[in-house]
């Protein structure tokens, strides 16, 4: 639903001969699929053939620190900029190498390292050593690959944000093909856990959210909603039906338990960055969000950035700055563990940076 990300799509014709498809040249917005063919997969070829940048594919930035460095040397700052820094990077057929840069762009994201279910953001007991598969931290691609396991399934749903009714909306589609396929829906708010905008400029997010809200207070076909319940532990087991996980939870107003039987388990309840590859760096993040403070305050001081979040603005390079100089956080890992952040204000901040870092630039790496 962002218009700037058509406007993208439209501005890849410039380092392509291929026209826009039909649904971007109608302003319709694309899907994540079709953002990675129709401009990210173009631009990535564009560079391929550009001398001064070099692309690496499936290689994984392990660490970034500053050469001759460690964390508590130089608390000043004063050498720290003259040295440059030292990416250790890991190839799955090359292996490990070193990389040396002057200026380092963290756009890495969050949606790669999904928060988890149990007691406060702690893995529930048995989480993370369930086999792959029984627990989802996306939305489910339930008409594509992921529609095997999810019809006539019961799920539990975990969450109370937009990625979590949207996965209820989409499972419960299901139903039209698939009768025995139902929702069981756990939020932590008893009722109206979405703040509905009546003249909200996106009428998608406006539907989502009277859904969302009228599944809490009337009876929805498929979905049971419980509430005010924390997840302790998750574990497979065999019952006449097959295997299933059992979701052990207790009340959070008497501690009294109650279990769940289910097939799968969504857990949408939001990402985080990772930022164990600066750790030796001098960047000071927000101790609510983990993102960079000095854009975690501006975002704070807006009220957490904004009602409506195509209103936001990428608020300057200044804020873009950390304490580490020559290095920079930008996109989703920007905002930390905010969900407001969206692909237009990536767009504004690398703009921004790049106006910063042109005259310095004489190669780049990907």
């Amino acid at each position: 639903y962002d218009p700037k990300v058509v406007e993208l799509l439209e501005s890849a014709k410039m380092y392509t001969e291929e026209e826009a498809s039909p649904s971007t040249q109608q302003g319709i917005s694309p899907t994540g699929a079709e953002y990675v063919s129709q401009y990210l997969s173009k631009m990535a070829r564009w560079l391929e053939q550009q001398e001064c940048a070099e692309v690496r594919l499936q290689t994984t930035v392990k660490s970034v620190v500053r050469e001759g460095l460690i964390k508590k040397d130089d608390l000043a700052g004063k050498d720290r900029q003259h040295r440059r820094f030292l990416l250790r990077v890991l190839h799955p057929e090359s292996g490990e190498s070193f990389v040396e840069a002057d200026y380092v762009i963290d756009a890495s994201g969050s949606y790669g390292n999904p928060c988890y279910a149990g007691p406060g953001g702690s893995p529930a007991l048995g989480e993370t050593s369930l086999p792959k598969g029984r627990v989802h931290y996306h939305i489910p691609a339930v008409h594509g690959a992921d529609e095997a396991q999810y019809k006539n399934a019961h799920v539990l749903v975990v969450g109370a944000g937009f990625s979590s009714i949207t996965s209820i909306k989409k499972i419960l589609e299901l139903r039209e093909k698939h009768p025995e396929t139902r929702v069981t829906w756990l939020t932590r708010a008893p009722s109206n856990p979405f703040t509905v905008l009546e003249a909200d400029v996106l009428p998608q997010r406006k539907e989502l959210s009277q859904f969302g809200n009228t599944i809490t207070t009337h009876p929805t076909p498929g979905v049971t909603h419980i509430s005010q319940l924390q997840i302790q532990s998750m574990k497979e087991v065999n019952t006449p039906e097959g295997t299933k996980v059992e979701v052990h939870m207790i009340s959070l107003q008497d501690s009294s338990p109650k279990t769940l039987l289910v097939d799968r388990v969504v857990s949408n309840v939001g990402y985080k960055p990772d930022c164990s590859i600066f750790s030796e760096l001098h960047v000071h993040q927000c101790w609510a969000t983990d993102g960079p403070i000095k854009l975690a305050a501006s975002l704070m001081a807006a009220g957490g950035g904004g009602g409506d979040c195509l209103s936001q603005v990428a608020p300057g390079p200044e804020l873009l700055k950390t304490e580490e100089p020559g290095f920079y956080i930008l996109g989703m890992k920007s905002y930390g563990r905010s969900s407001l952040f969206i692909i237009k204000i990536g767009l504004e901040q690398i703009d921004q940076i790049a106006g910063v870092l042109e005259p310095e630039l004489t190669r780049c790496i990907v």
